[in-house]
């Protein structure tokens, strides 16, 4: 029950945001501008993305260039909030309160494969970093006390919309460094993708990644 409550609100692991979306946001990071539009794995189109971050009252029009901003109201409750998750005490306390557990049974700890979240020793949530994770963990309760819009939408539509915050900091949740982007070429056997990361400059915290062709 609490790996499904954990999914619903603080996304484990990263759902992949579409190629089509990254280039407002995200691309200008990389300043590059690729024109293909083949929509990414987890089948989110550049509509549905923002509709849903619109949804929420968290992402708005920038009232001085064509581009999606923060709120000005939720952007400070939000920031101000992974402030105060500055220990792993607190970042207990407000996980627990999240999954409505007990402080206790709770566990953090950073691995070669992500952040892990675990319940009574059983894993119950992975981010790529431990900066994902708590812009994930301010960003819920933040969302609550925002607006109607965020309790309307189903599970998967919020884990989108978590995802989707984090291409709008400017700081590093972490480190406080600048958010930096690169993109790469990826091979395997059969194919070959681009991959589009954000992450934290100064401490290397990825705070989401999509892969498109």
């Amino acid at each position: 029950m609490a790996a499904i409550y954990l999914r619903g609100y603080l996304v484990p692991g990263t759902p992949t945001l579409t190629k089509r979306y990254l280039p407002d946001r995200v691309h200008r990071l990389f300043d590059s501008h690729v024109e293909d539009t083949e929509t990414a794995v987890d089948g989110e189109d550049e509509d549905d993305v923002e509709s849903l971050l619109r949804a929420t009252g968290a992402v708005i029009d920038c009232p001085e260039a064509d581009d999606l901003c923060l709120e000005t109201t939720f952007q400070i409750a939000w920031h101000d909030r992974i402030a105060a998750l500055e220990d792993e005490e607190k970042r207990l306390e407000a996980l627990a309160a999240r999954l409505d557990l007990e402080t206790a049974d709770l566990a953090l700890e950073e691995s070669t494969g992500g952040y892990i979240a675990r319940y009574e020793s059983d894993r119950i949530g992975v981010w790529p970093s431990e900066a994902a994770f708590l812009a994930d963990l301010a960003g819920a309760p933040t969302l609550d006390e925002h607006g109607s819009g965020w309790q309307e939408l189903t599970a998967d539509e919020q884990g989108v919309v978590l995802t989707g915050l984090r291409a709008f900091l400017e700081k590093c949740p972490t480190c406080g460094g600048e958010i930096d982007g690169n993109e790469e070429t990826v091979e395997s056997c059969c194919s070959t993708a681009m991959q589009a990361t954000v992450e934290c400059g100064r401490c290397s915290g990825t705070l989401l990644r999509s892969t498109y062709r």
